[in-house]
């Protein structure tokens, strides 16, 4: 993860918006209104402040990422709740290192990936 993106990470138990340190202040105006991560003053921000009010209805792609996480909530039993996570805060450093994988492929892509594993692996299934 870039610290310039916003990302979605999703576990069925938690939708999570992992904000980057260096996300252009376009997107923070956007998605909480200020011009800079210094002008949060609580790290603690509802569902309802990011995608509710007069001023975020009339942001479409605000909306957009809520049908995102929205279509995710649909494909789960459990209803998960949305929290935004802060890099270099470190009650999110916590919460990611507890969910996430480090990228064991050393940047190959899956089409070498899959060459790899059909050239060198044994075959599913066996003939009888």
């Amino acid at each position: 993860m870039e610290s310039s993106g916003i990302y979605v990470l999703f576990n069925t138990f938690y939708a999570y918006i992992w904000v980057g340190n260096d996300v252009d202040s376009f997107f923070l105006d956007q998605l909480f209104n200020v011009q800079t991560l210094d002008d949060i003053n609580n790290l603690e921000i509802a569902e309802e402040e990011i995608f509710f009010g007069t001023e975020q209805e009339g942001k479409g792609w605000i909306q957009e990422l809520y049908s995102v996480i929205q279509s995710l909530r649909v494909s789960t039993l459990i209803y998960p709740e949305i929290k935004v996570l802060f890099e270099f805060d470190q009650k999110s450093e916590i919460v990611l290192k507890e969910y996430m994988l480090e990228d064991a492929t050393k940047g190959y892509d899956f089409n070498t990936i899959k060459k790899n594993l059909t050239s060198q692996a044994m075959p599913l299934s066996m003939p009888y």
